[in-house]
């Protein structure tokens, strides 16, 4: 035991943290659960077991270690951050007055050269650095003034050194290894994959990553920077490109007046419908003025929209009222199905309903005025009004396109048969339009201002043939334009749902069409034709709707309208055939019959000439098995032919030439 007797009484002073930290400085093993008496017993037990040469150092030094100062050095060290840290501790002699000595015995001090071994090997990216060494080996120019630029920045004089505990040095060694390994595995394959240049950026990256680690030894080393990692080329996934099939290119390739066909009457009445959603009001009054909020909304739903914009900054009530006078708007001037299916989506009353009424608004604006600017307003001003209601379909979305071509039928028939005095027939006003069957059958109701009284109309969706007038519900009398019995009995059927009953039996129109040669066509179309327009998108769907229109357009006159006629009866008057004996015969349940001769056969529809030129937005030319004929789009009618073209009266009326191009007035 050391001759002096303060030994053992300074190192009862110190905690111990600070003796566990001496023992493990001094390399002394099982002192991690020992308390303070055996952790001074074992300190002294390590002095005695040490060479009486260094008995008198290590007393002086274990007494210096126990003073107030060297307690306050220990702490600092581990807080502060050693900006300056020599890089190596083999020029730090134990004589050296400035240097705090952690033991006496060189022979325990950690390797000398253990930190630059760790962290030099990340400078170069094809050299190894010896652990005795502080110079590096051999390289390129560039390589050697790097590395020692490097040593000489991390090189401090001694005298301005700090102490840096060897168990954190060890540590980060540690670190730096397993990092060392990965950057030489790395960077000194004799191919890298690495692009050109990249190698001097490692090595630049790399300098500071070195300092950094000896310096901070607050922070976690995964804060400081990420391990060096190879840097290979990027890879991009290219995404594989569905290639489209030939026919897909067909669209792509065509003229505009194919790729966007042209309005089917001249009048494009389709409007985008409102996908906005609408929110909440903002804002709401008190809840003792609610109560009279609806009633205020119903008062402000009849003023301007600028006295409106005056009263909602009254107050929060006057405001409140405003924003809910839209759904009072809405119900008056667009009530019908339509709006009763979109309040059914929004059933809160505190909705605010102002974007879709002027959206409701713009609709009806748009198509009312097309149509006054349209050749159908021309032909038909003082003879037909529509109702202004009708212009913003409020029960069906297709009511506005209806009502066009029924106009242009009617307009047809006036020019064909001719007009009847116009004194005497009157203004008559379109008031309602109603679906009967779907995608076949309308009523329209219209009000005549000669004979002071409404009708009825049942029309084919197709071309807006009227097929008669359904029953009077008043009186159950038949009108003056009765119905056939066989179009009643299919509208019955129809209406009855006796098609979900029995579903084999025949549903649709086309089901009671008569054509000849079934191989070829299929209701009146060529089937070759019908598989080459489904797959041209909706250019074709275009051109599939209006061959159906001309085929209903051209059956017999007796399919739609006139006497009853067996569909053999109808072939062999048309062939001149026809025998006096059948036409007597009636069964009692009339059957629907439509027959279209082979003549009218479709072959094709063209909406431009053969020159790729576009038709007017209201012709189209339709290929027959004889001839070509010009029709009216919308409803199929024939205007013209191949041999005498459009006929003068509807050049005149659509401002086309001969040949169905458009004319353009000035």
């Amino acid at each position: 035991m050391s001759s002096t007797a303060m030994t053992q009484d300074g190192l009862k002073k110190l905690t111990v943290a600070q003796l566990k930290l001496m023992c493990k400085e001094k390399r002394i093993s099982g002192y991690s659960k020992l308390s303070k008496d055996p952790l001074v017993e074992k300190l002294l037990q390590w002095q005695t077991k040490l060479p009486p040469t260094n008995t008198s150092n290590s007393t002086q030094q274990t007494a210096t270690a126990i003073s107030p100062d060297l307690s306050a050095k220990l702490i600092s060290a581990s807080s502060e951050p050693q900006p300056h840290i020599q890089a190596s501790e083999q020029a730090s002699p134990l004589g050296q007055p400035n240097a705090l000595p952690i033991t006496s015995s060189p022979s325990r001090m950690p390797p000398p050269a253990i930190i630059p071994a760790t962290s030099l090997p990340n400078l170069t990216a094809n050299t190894q650095l010896p652990k005795t060494s502080g110079t590096p080996a051999p390289q390129t120019a560039s390589s050697k003034k790097r590395s020692s630029n490097c040593l000489d920045s991390v090189e401090t004089p001694p005298s301005k050194r700090k102490l840096l505990t060897s168990p954190k040095i060890v540590k980060i060694s540690t670190t730096n290894e397993k990092t060392s390994e990965e950057s030489k595995n790395a960077t000194a394959s004799p191919n890298p994959a690495t692009p050109d240049g990249a190698g001097h950026d490692n090595e630049r990256n790399s300098e500071p990553l070195a300092a950094n680690r000896l310096v901070s030894q607050d922070k976690p080393a995964l804060a400081r920077s990420k391990p060096f990692k190879t840097l290979l080329p990027v890879q991009r996934t290219v995404q594989a490109t569905q290639i489209p099939h030939p026919k897909q290119f067909v669209q792509n390739i065509r003229s505009p007046s194919r790729t966007l066909p042209g309005p089917l009457t001249g009048i494009d009445l389709d409007d985008a419908p409102s996908t906005k959603n609408l929110c909440l009001i903002s804002l709401p009054p008190s809840i003792s003025q609610r109560k009279h909020v609806t009633k205020l909304a119903v008062i402000l739903s009849g003023i301007s929209s600028e006295d409106l914009k005056t009263c909602s900054l009254v107050s929060r009530a006057f405001r409140y009222a405003a924003y809910l006078s839209a759904k009072a708007q809405l119900i008056r001037r667009f009530g019908g199905t339509r709006l009763d299916a979109f309040l059914f989506k929004y059933p809160s009353p505190a909705i605010n309903f102002w974007p879709y009424l002027l959206h409701r608004e713009r609709e009806a604006y748009k198509r009312k005025r097309i149509y006054a600017a349209s050749f159908l307003a021309d032909a038909l001003r003082g003879k037909c009004l529509v109702s202004d209601r009708l212009w913003s379909n409020p029960d069906n979305a297709k009511q506005s396109t209806i009502i066009a071509r029924f106009l242009l039928t009617k307009m047809f028939f006036l020019v064909s048969v001719g007009a009847p005095d116009s004194n005497r027939a009157g203004v008559e006003t379109i008031v309602d339009l109603q679906e009967v069957i779907p995608d076949e059958i309308w009523r329209i109701t219209m009000h005549s201002s000669s004979q002071k009284s409404t009708c009825e109309l049942y029309v084919l969706e197709s071309t807006c043939e009227v097929v008669g007038r359904p029953p009077n519900t008043k009186d159950g009398k038949m009108s003056d334009l009765h119905i056939r019995a066989d179009w009643l009995s299919y509208v019955s059927y129809q209406l009855q749902g006796l098609e979900d009953t029995f579903p084999t039996m025949k549903t649709t129109i086309f089901d009671h069409l008569h054509w000849s040669n079934h191989e070829e066509y299929k209701h009146g179309i060529s089937k070759l034709w019908m598989t080459r327009m489904q797959a041209e998108g909706i250019c074709g769907l275009t051109r599939l709707a209006v061959a159906k229109r001309y085929i209903l357009a051209s059956v017999v006159a007796n399919s739609i309208s006139g006497k009853w006629m067996s569909y053999t009866a109808m072939q062999q008057d048309f062939n001149g055939s026809a025998s006096l004996a059948a036409e007597g015969r009636q069964p009692k349940v009339a059957k629907l019959n439509l027959f279209v001769p082979a003549h009218h056969h479709v072959e094709s529809i063209h909406f431009e000439t053969s020159k790729k030129l576009p038709l007017h937005s209201a012709v189209a030319v339709v290929q027959t098995p004889g001839r070509e004929y010009y029709i009216l789009r919308d409803n199929g009618m024939q205007i013209g032919c191949e041999e005498d073209g459009v006929a003068e009266v509807w050049m005149d009326l659509l401002s086309c030439s001969s040949n169905g191009r458009p004319v353009h007035s000035g």
